[in-house]
């Protein structure tokens, strides 16, 4: 409570409560009892949350080290209420208010007398129970089950639904704060899953945490010690087999340590707003290369480079990617951006204006891993967009699993439908190349033709063009 709030604060009245008054001629005992009284309400407002007047965390905290004795079996449920936040922000803040509190008179009823609920704040709440692991798993299910009902709340009907992270005693941790924070990371991963999932912390997740909070540490100094490179993977005409570009994939050398995939650290950049800055090291890397290979004296070859939808909503991706072809020299046509469908729904007037302003330029631009996001093509009238790239979940049942043949050969007969060039990513087999060939795709990437390469070897690999062989693979 900032100072000067706190006498306004405490001089809400709570139930049982009298107003306090000033001295003046009023009795010393009288004072006394209001003074007394005044305490009473400070102490209340100190361990209890002053909107659902649930425990907080001080109390929390205090009752969990008090039953914490030798021998004892306590339980910590951290509980999110999933998307509460975007909820109340499209309720106001009175009626999200009014649906936090039937929240927790639901959680309230599931619980024994002796359990304590405490709430810490939007959508997050903490049970306390005395109990093991099969009596906390039944616990859980009883709180999903009791949120299946929708709330009503003026008429409306809302549905809310839990995850749950679960953390015991002194199996996960002998303090409160190594098992509040083991609760945290099984609520995590619990929210990382399906909705409504109810986890179990285990040493696993504790070793992935601290890997990735390892990791989230040395992101930050990446670009300035030089740790990311580029590298590239070809990508062939189906037709012709002639190479007709590159995509750009981001890889981390760490100091000290081996290899950083993408799919180790991009997430992480993406929680922590890192990969702005990361995505625009790409960008100007990526054209620097491309225009580097150009002055070498080799035909010019389209790079693809992946952005994220944080590049498009929190910084000015249009002036990014001016300033990367400025710096590099390289034409804009040679430039490819790889959208997701993801970036492209949300926000579509603001995410649209972008995209015309990067076609007026004259940068390509393709969508990626196409078919595995929202099933409304509606957009593809709208937004300029030149290609689809399938994703290679389709591509790899290709000749062997009808529906992923329908799928993909769908999306080759959307994209020409369309006026758009079609590529495959992650061929891997002649017989996928050859069912690609004969449902019309345009062009194609992936290990049959060769993997990613460093910088050095697909400079060398340019050189050798003339080394594919009649199945489109380059030989040494």
């Amino acid at each position: 409570m900032p100072p000067g709030a706190s006498i306004a604060a405490a001089a809400e009245p709570l139930p049982g409560s009298a107003p306090f008054s000033p001295a003046g001629c009023t009795p010393a005992s009288q004072i006394r009892e209001e003074v007394a009284e005044l305490r009473r309400r400070l102490d209340f407002l100190l361990r209890h949350d002053a909107l659902t007047l649930l425990p907080n965390r001080l109390q929390l905290r205090q009752r969990f080290e008090r039953a914490a004795a030798p021998g004892a079996a306590l339980t910590l449920m951290a509980v999110d209420l999933c998307d509460f936040k975007h909820m109340r922000d499209n309720l106001g803040h009175a009626d999200g208010d009014a649906l936090l509190l039937q929240a927790a008179h639901r959680l309230l009823a599931c619980l024994q007398p002796d359990a304590l609920l405490s709430h810490h704040g939007g959508g997050e709440f903490t049970i306390l129970l005395t109990c093991d692991a099969g009596d906390a798993r039944q616990i859980g299910q009883a709180l999903h089950a009791a949120f299946v009902e929708p709330f009503e709340l003026d008429g409306l009907m809302l549905a809310l639904s839990l995850n749950i992270g679960i953390a015991l005693f002194p199996a996960d941790g002998r303090t409160y704060d190594e098992v509040q924070k083991a609760a945290g990371i099984a609520l995590a991963h619990a929210a990382d899953g399906t909705r409504g999932g109810c986890t179990f912390c285990t040493g696993q997740m504790r070793d992935d945490t601290d890997h990735r909070m390892r990791l989230h540490g040395q992101l930050r100094n990446a670009i300035g010690r030089d740790e990311l490179l580029l590298h590239y993977q070809p990508q062939l005409s189906v037709g012709s087999g002639r190479m007709i570009g590159m995509e750009a994939l981001l890889r981390w050398q760490r100091t000290g340590g081996g290899m950083e995939y993408p799919g180790s650290f991009i997430p992480l950049a993406e929680r922590s707003g890192m990969i702005i800055p990361i995505g625009e090291w790409v960008l100007n890397e990526a054209c620097r290369q491309a225009r580097a290979w150009q002055d070498q004296g080799h035909a010019p070859l389209t790079v693809a480079v992946n952005l994220s939808a944080l590049q498009f909503r929190h910084g000015d991706i249009v002036a990014t990617v001016a300033a990367a072809l400025r710096r590099s020299g390289l034409a804009p046509a040679q430039l490819e951006l790889e959208l997701t469908e993801s970036i492209l729904l949300h926000d579509s007037v603001s995410v649209n204006r972008s995209l015309q302003a990067l076609k007026a330029m004259g940068v390509a631009l393709s969508i990626d891993d196409f078919g595995t996001g929202y099933s409304n093509l509606s957009y593809l009238k709208s937004l300029a967009v030149d290609k689809l790239k399938i994703d290679q979940s389709f591509v790899r049942g290709l000749g062997e699993d009808a529906g992923n043949s329908a799928i993909v050969k769908a999306i080759i007969q959307l994209g020409h439908t369309l006026q758009l060039s079609v590529i495959a990513e992650g061929v891997e087999t002649s017989r996928q190349l050859e069912e690609l060939a004969g449902l019309g795709c345009d062009a194609a990437q992936g290990y049959y033709f060769s993997k990613p390469l460093s910088a050095v070897q697909f400079g060398d690999l340019l050189r050798q063009q003339s080394c594919l062989n009649e199945d489109y693979r380059f030989v040494s």
